[in-house]
């Protein structure tokens, strides 16, 4: 008899805790901020972590404070939004087979990356970039987590700064997941 009132009081207690997240705050509003119209340049950013991270290269890490940080500070060529759909970030579109971006076969995928993007250094952003950092990835000197995906990369060909043309070994389905922010 015990077991059954104390369940029925602990089911209770959790309906009543499930309806106290429904309500609004007392000005009327909803609970979260709407997002800001404008982005506050410059300032500071102070960013707490359980852990610190042990590396800021990309994919020499999987510890998930090093690829929290990394994620505020690189962009990749897409990235994904809160819809979960694929949005352009370094790359001008996303490549999709109804584009032009990728091939018909599926084996070669092709990024126009946008102008004017610099590095911290001043220096352009170009398609010799994305080149090096597969080949970072594919060295084996170095010591990185995984090259899953970027195994199935036959090359890569720049015909210009912005232009990076990937071919792939076969046809691969997650290509847009490589060389993320």
């Amino acid at each position: 008899m015990q077991k059954k009132l104390a369940f029925i009081l602990i089911m209770i207690f959790i309906t009543t805790l499930s309806f106290v997240g429904c309500g609004k705050n007392k000005q009327g509003g909803a609970l979260l901020p709407s997002a800001a119209k404008t982005v506050k340049q410059g300032g500071e950013l102070v960013y707490g972590s359980l852990q610190e991270p042990n590396t800021l290269i990309p994919y020499l890490s999987n510890l998930l404070a090093a690829t929290e940080m990394q994620s505020l500070i690189f962009s990749g060529l897409v990235t994904m939004d809160n819809r979960l759909e694929w949005q352009p970030d370094l790359a001008e579109l996303v490549p999709l087979p109804h584009n032009g971006g990728v091939s018909p076969d599926g084996l070669h995928v092709t990024y126009r990356l946008k102008r004017g993007v610099k590095w911290q250094d001043g220096q352009e952003l170009t398609a010799a970039d994305v080149k090096y950092t597969w080949q970072f990835i594919m060295d084996p000197k170095n010591p990185v987590v995984s090259r899953q995906g970027y195994d199935q990369i036959a090359g890569i060909d720049t015909p210009d700064p912005y232009t990076v043309m990937i071919r792939f070994r076969q046809p691969y389905a997650a290509y847009l997941t490589l060389f993320p922010a």
